[in-house]
């Protein structure tokens, strides 16, 4: 006799008589009471079956449900504690109490929670915000609990006489109906457990303090009605319970006599005996709670927190809130064994438990021979079959007969009628309709128990469902195992290798068929070739199979042919793709949309439309995947005219609304700039998968809308709750800038939080978005950390090396690259030879270009533009021209870098019969053509012969309107002298952009306009333009050439605020302008250490101690430098050659010139050889000078000649200066300074006949000199003062300071030296010409105009004369006062009657 046991259904006759009842509304709760206890009361409480119908007139109604205030937090973390629930959820309204539930056992979070608001409206905000939120990473779910129920207190036991046992009141049976009616609706949300402490087992019975409330009626029972034992009306009074000392409480019944046993302790409750009841943890009692209900079931009981249980305070005694307790227990009465269908039925039951009684019910019909209309609908209505899972299964049952006992199954039944449509579908479909692996599972141990019929249609799907879930090896199984196989078990079989991705398994599965004689069909060779190209790295296995294929002449198949066609196209050969596509006898749609796909993957986004007209033209209609290629390769086309005509045939063919090309338009529009149209596609759309939402971020990406990528990717977490990793690679593209640089690094957190630090593709997208941002480092470490490099991951960390002038670091990443078996493609080799573009990579560049060769790789057109680049650079233009001669195809790349480096060597014939050439064989020229050819007029004389008839070349072939060929317009004018010009073109711009007014400034700089240049940048502010990099370098030059200390500072000071205090340009252009400023020791703060210092902030510190006369430091500058590790470039030679000729370092300058190309393989330059003429000519070696201009490595330009004639005029010699005035006059007629040169130095020789005779020249020629001038600059105002000048407004002042100081010098010992006087009078008129110099007038004024002890600061824009470098020295002891000077040169540092250049400048 089976046990009875808690927490079970009790399927008692009751609650079938119940349902009897006309007025009921609802079925007896009696079956399915989820009481776990026994009572001992003397009134006990039974299983109401009071019915639905409203309560009776003048009864209280019942009070209104509650809303709750407690959310459920579930899938928290473990890292979530009460502190930061509350402060999140803080956010949303006031927190009364929060409360984490605890694993005590391991004493750490279960990963839920409740949270209690003060308002429900606040509780429905956080609801609103945080169900589907993340917290510490996890996706959050949360939901309203259930209201808590008021728990009322019993009454105290009244005093009565009558019997124990009365029948309960009708008041008392509608205050059970009232109990159950708030909660008819059940809600699926949990609830917390009562706060109620948990009754010990031994207790005594618990008084309530409280006084006691009364629920529903007046003198409510201490229990509720008994349910009616069997077979009993509802309506009858129960039997009298017969008390015993030696029974205990009763337990729940099922129907069955039940043993008695000795009386347990009062009340009592203990663990032992939770856990002895085998069926409270089955899954049976699990799956109670389940939403699916079966039909026809009361639905008046809820969900307790815990499993339907009570609250904690009454388990043990009491059912659950809203479920009645148990029937007392009755004396076991026997049943007669009667052959009666009913009392068969009733014995059986009694005898089984429930899980038997399905298969009792069939034991039954087959007893009575299925002819007993009551039988069957008794049974119909009594035996129900278990819930297994997700079906309802029969079990074997042992039946006691003549004896014996008998096992039997009583045959096969059908899954028809099973409410779920996968399974009632089983015989017709097989397992092709089931969704779920446990579903699928549950029927197959059907099959396996025999219990179903299965026939091979059945094994097929159901090998096609194990491997649909991944499940490869009891696929395998059943096929090994199935006696007869059809076409279908292989086709099947195969489809499920390729599926789960085992495409070497697939091909060892087609040989083990072609091994046993089976024929495979063109559904097992598509898949095949699938696998073939899937595998990645199988291309010569399918190449195998396209051999089979036409073999067996399966080619006629046109998914076979098509999946061939694929193949060829998924590997890149979209050659052999057109050829099988051409011999294809029939094509469908597949085949054409494969082969565009092909294409497409090329990058070929022309054959794809294409392809598409010719498909038109056979009238093959399109689906979604052809029609969202072509809009794809519209958009790479950037093609928004043929855009817009395919998105007409997309709506005449009705295909507007599919997901697919609803993605394709998004990207179409992001492509061509149109984001507004892209974003209303996307808004319109009525479903949005992944593609989707990548694509409208894509396409804010592509157009620099940055924070609006940013935005869709917060939407795109919080509402569409998937990223992947081509989301997180499109966000990254749009950061690669040094502004974006703390939303690349949240993003690049977030990618290792994701688990996506491991895609290849996502790293090489940091790659470059750290490259982008010049953060080479940063790049290098997570190119260290990418698990499995790809091509492109190296190919982009020599890019990032190249890009941060890192030139020797990206050609040993090439070695280490070819040294690890990786084969370089043309992209490789491209960073490699533009990290060869300078001059002393040349070696390097040639290896390279042999590597290029060797590998075949010369016939690529971006291989040879780049080889044409490189030698372009280092300067070989002979060799640059010989690799675009050898280049099968020139385009116009090869042809611009080609002009681009005649421009750069200052050739600008060659330039110009490149560009002849170029138009001469057809080439279209471009604007980067244009820009190039302007760059070469560099002269005056290039102007009238070049520049303007290129002009009208290209007003003729409408490259007006070209932004950047008006602005090289305007360089090219300045350039050639003509300023006035490049204002006019900049005067008649309409839109000015950064750029345009970056050229005006570089304009006037180049033309030493440098008042103008500050005026320009000043109205940039005004015109609210943002300067960049650029504007502040000229702005900062400007100040540098024209001293004005504060205005410089300003502009430092701005250009920090604006965050360019890092950049390299801006950086040490403010270091230049303090240096010429005369603020050196500014400069030496501002220069980084010199473990870190560049290349350009050696220079700028060389060149200020040099131009201070600091010569000592100068070379030990120098050699620091070169102990640290930092190659000299150009610009040092210059600077270090410049400081030892004003130092008159001779032997130091003539072995720093040896070392140029000795040491460094440096060719030495013009410049360098300017430096080596001044320091020979000052030093007085003018023969030396004039035979190392002899042996120069190129030819004399007017720097050269100026040079020598400046030593001469100094040291007198008239024949050697005759001889440089004549080569310059030569190279510049205009020059003023070579008559000026002349004449002073015919002047200083007495030869004034000759000096005459020159300046007749200068007037004949209208060529006028330039007229000395020195400026004092004083807060807000400029000073300026010419030769005698008396136009100043204090000039009486200043002529009387200038008198005191003439007095005071000669009395300390000053003589006048007229030996530099120019002109031919008595010498009294000498030393006044000389009295009147512009220095002098700007030394009185800054003596009257500075407080006592300040540094006086002047400027001049000539060299100063020996008299006035001598006044300087006695006024600066006389008066106590440090005196800086700048002049054309250097600076001048007057300090006690001394000179930093120690008189020799």
């Amino acid at each position: 006799m089976a046990k009875p046991s808690r927490g079970r259904r009790s399927p008692s006759v009751s609650g079938s008589s119940s349902r009897s009842s006309s007025s009921s509304r609802s079925r007896s709760s009696g079956s399915r009471s989820l009481s776990r206890s026994r009572s001992l009361s003397s009134s006990s409480r039974s299983v109401s079956s009071g019915s639905r119908s409203p309560p009776p007139r003048g009864k209280r109604k019942a009070a209104p449900i509650q809303e709750s205030l407690v959310l459920h937090v579930d899938s928290l973390s473990r890292n979530v504690n009460e502190g930061h629930l509350k402060e999140i959820f803080g956010n949303y309204g006031e927190v009364v109490h929060v409360e984490l539930a605890m694993d005590r056992a391991v004493n750490l979070p279960k990963g839920y929670a409740y949270v209690e608001f003060k308002a429900r409206a606040d509780a429905e905000k956080a609801l609103l915000f945080m169900d589907g939120g993340q917290i510490d990473g996890n996706v959050v779910k949360a939901k309203f609990t259930l209201p808590s129920r008021q728990k009322l207190s019993p009454p105290p036991k009244p005093v009565s006489t009558a019997p124990k046992r009365e029948a309960p009141k009708p008041d008392n049976a509608a205050a059970g109906i009232e109990k159950d009616r708030p909660m008819r609706s059940r809600e699926t949300s949990p609830r917390r457990r009562s706060p109620l402490p948990r009754r010990l087992p031994d207790s005594p019975p618990r008084r309530r303090p409280s006084p006691p409330i009364r629920r529903r009626g007046d003198t409510p029972p201490r229990r509720r009605a008994a349910s009616p034992p069997r077979g009993r009306s509802p309506s009858s009074p129960p039997p009298r319970r017969q008390r015993s000392p030696l029974r205990g409480s009763p337990r729940r019944i099922r129907g069955s006599p039940v043993r008695r046993r000795s009386p347990p302790p009062l009340r009592r409750r203990s663990p032992p005996r939770r856990l002895r009841s085998p069926l409270r943890r089955s899954p049976i009692r699990r799956r109670s709670r389940s939403p699916i209900r079966r039909p026809g079931r009361s639905r008046s009981r809820s969900i307790s927190p815990r499993r339907g249980r009570g609250p904690a305070g009454r388990r043990g005694r009491s059912s659950s809130s809203y479920s009645s307790s148990p029937s007392p227990r009755r004396i076991p009465r026997k049943i007669s064994r009667s052959r009666s269908p009913k009392r068969s039925c009733l014995r059986i039951q009694k005898k089984l438990k429930v899980g038997e009684l399905a298969t009792c019910h069939r034991k039954l019909l087959s007893r009575h021979g299925g002819e007993s209309r009551l039988l069957r609908n008794l049974s119909s209505r009594r035996f129900k079959t278990r819930r297994f899972s997700t079906l309802q299964c029969l079990k074997n049952v042992e039946e006691e007969g003549e004896g014996r006992k008998v096992t039997s199954l009583s045959g096969l039944f059908s899954l028809s009628d099973h409410w779920s449509p996968e399974v009632s579908s089983f015989h017709e479909n097989g397992f092709s309709q089931i969704s779920k692996e446990t579903t699928g599972r549950a029927v197959h141990a059907l099959c396996v128990k025999g219990l179903v019929r299965t026939s091979v249609l059945h094994i097929n799907t159901l090998i096609n469902m194990y491997t649909k879930f991944g499940r490869v090896k009891p696929a395998r199984h059943l096929f090994d195992e199935m006696p007869v196989r059809n076409e279908a078990s292989w086709n099947t079989m195969m489809s499920g290798l390729v599926r789960v991705g085992m495409y070497r398994e697939g091909v060892g599965f087609f040989k083990e068929m072609c091994g046993l004689g089976v024929r495979p069909s063109g559904f097992v060779i598509a898949s095949l070739v699938t696998a073939c190209g899937r595998g990645g790295c199988m291309f010569s296995e399918g190449v195998q199979v396209h051999g089979f294929v036409a073999k067996s002449g399966l080619m006629s198949d046109v998914y076979v042919s098509t999946a061939v066609l694929h193949l060829y196209g998924v590997y890149g050969l979209v050659s052999c793709s057109r050829k099988v596509f051409e011999e294809m006898p029939v094509r469908n749609v597949v085949s054409w949309t494969s082969l565009m796909v092909g294409y497409s993957d090329k990058g070929e986004a022309e054959e794809v439309i294409g392809i598409y007209k010719g498909m038109r033209g056979e009238g093959v209609g399109c689906n979604e995947n052809s029609m969202s290629l072509v809009i794809s390769s519209c958009g790479l086309l950037r093609d928004e005219s043929l855009g817009c005509q395919v998105i007409g045939q997309v709506i005449k063919s009705g295909l507007e609304r599919k997901l697919a090309v609803e993605n394709s338009l998004v990207s179409m529009f992001g492509n061509v700039g149109k984001v507004d149209c892209a974003k209303y596609i996307f808004d319109q759309m009525s479903e949005r998968d992944t593609i989707s939402w990548n694509s409208i971020a894509a396409a804010y990406a592509q157009n620099g809308h940055c924070e609006e990528s940013l935005w869709v990717f917060h939407l795109m977490r919080h509402v569409h709750d998937e990223v992947n990793s081509t989301t997180v690679s499109t966000l990254l593209s749009v950061l690669g800038h040094v502004d974006h640089q703390k939303w690349g690094r949240g993003i690049h957190a977030l990618v290792f939080k994701m688990g996506f630090d491991s895609v290849v593709c996502v790293c090489n997208t940091l790659l470059r978005m750290y490259a982008g941002a010049g953060r080479s480092e940063e790049a290098e470490l997570v190119f260290n950390q990418i698990p499995a490099k790809d091509l492109i991951s190296w190919n982009s960390l020599m890019a990032c090396f190249v890009e941060d002038g890192r030139s020797l670091d990206a050609l040993g990443l090439l070695c280490s690259m070819i040294r690890t078996g990786k084969s370089a493609n043309y992209v490789s080799f491209t960073s490699a030879l533009a990290a060869c573009f300078s001059p002393e990579f040349l070696g390097k560049g040639r290896i390279i270009h042999g590597l290029v060769m060797v590998t075949g790789l010369f016939d690529n057109q971006i291989i040879g533009n780049a080889l044409v680049s490189m030698y372009g650079k280092i300067g070989k233009m002979s060799e640059s021209r010989r690799v675009l001669l050898q280049m099968p195809r020139r385009d116009e790349v090869a042809w611009n870098a080609l002009i681009g480096g005649y421009a750069e060597d200052e050739d600008p014939d060659k330039a110009l019969e490149t560009f002849r050439t170029m138009r001469l064989e057809g080439v279209p020229a471009n604007y980067i053509t244009v820009v190039s050819v302007l760059g070469a007029c560099l002269t005056p004389g290039d102007l009238l012969e070049r520049g303007k008839p290129l002009h009208a070349y290209i007003v003729s072939a409408g490259f007006e309107s070209d932004e950047h060929v008006k602005n090289s317009l305007i360089t090219m004018y300045a350039k050639c002298g003509d300023l006035s010009s490049s204002h006019d073109l900049f005067n008649r711009l309409d839109n000015r952009n950064i750029i345009t007014w970056n050229a005006m400034l570089a304009a006037n700089a180049h033309q030493g306009h440098g008042e103008e240049v500050l005026k320009l940048v000043s109205k940039m502010r005004s015109f609210g333009l943002s300067l960049d990099q650029f504007s502040f370098s000229e702005g900062l030059s400007a100040a540098a050439k024209l001293a004005v200390l504060e205005e410089g500072q300003q502009l430092h000071g701005l250009a920090v605020k604006l965050g360019f205090e890092q950049d390299c340009f801006i950086f040490n252009a403010a270091a230049d302008m303090y240096n010429k400023c005369g603020e050196v020791d500014e400069a030496v703060k501002m220069l980084p250490p010199s473990v870190n210092r560049s290349l350009p902030s050696w220079n700028i510190l060389i060149s200020a101690f040099g131009r201070h006369g600091y010569f000592e430091k100068v070379c030990e500058t120098f050699h620091e430098m070169l102990e640290s590790g930092v190659k000299p470039g150009h610009v040092t030679f210059v600077s270090l050659l410049t400081a030892c000729s004003h130092g008159g370092l001779v032997d130091q300058g003539l072995a720093y010139y040896d070392m140029i190309a000795r040491d460094f393989g440096i060719k030495p330059a013009i410049e360098h050889c300017v430096c080596v003429i001044d320091l020979l000519g000052r030093s007085g070696r003018l023969a030396e000078a004039e035979t190392f201009i002899s042996n120069m490595p190129m030819k004399p330009n007017d720097l050269v000649w100026r040079s020598l004639l400046a030593s001469c005029k100094i040291h007198g010699d008239l024949d050697r200066g005759r001889r440089a005035a004549e080569h310059l006059s030569k190279l510049e007629p205009e020059d003023d300074s070579v008559y000026v040169l002349s004449s002073n130095m015919f002047a200083t020789t007495g030869r004034w006949e000759d000096v005459e005779n020159v300046r007749n020249q200068m007037g004949f020629k209208n060529i006028k000199k330039k007229q000395a001038c020195s400026w004092v600059k004083q807060r807000d105002r400029v000073s300026t003062f010419g030769i005698g000048d008396r136009t100043h407004p204090q000039t009486l002042e200043i002529y009387e300071k200038l008198e005191d100081i003439k007095k005071l010098i000669k009395e300390s010992g000053y003589v006048a030296d007229t030996s530099g006087a120019l002109q031919d009078t008595d010498e009294e008129q000498k030393e006044q010409n000389l009295w009147n110099h512009s220095e002098r007038l700007a030394l009185a004024y800054a003596l009257m105009s500075t407080p006592e002890g300040c540094t006086v600061r002047i400027f001049k824009n000539l060299r100063i004369c020996s008299d006035c470098h001598s006044v300087y020295k006695f006024v600066s002891k006389v008066v106590g006062r440090r005196i800086v000077l700048r002049d054309q040169y250097r600076f001048h540092h007057f300090e006690s009657g001394m000179c930093s250049c120690k008189d020799y400048w």
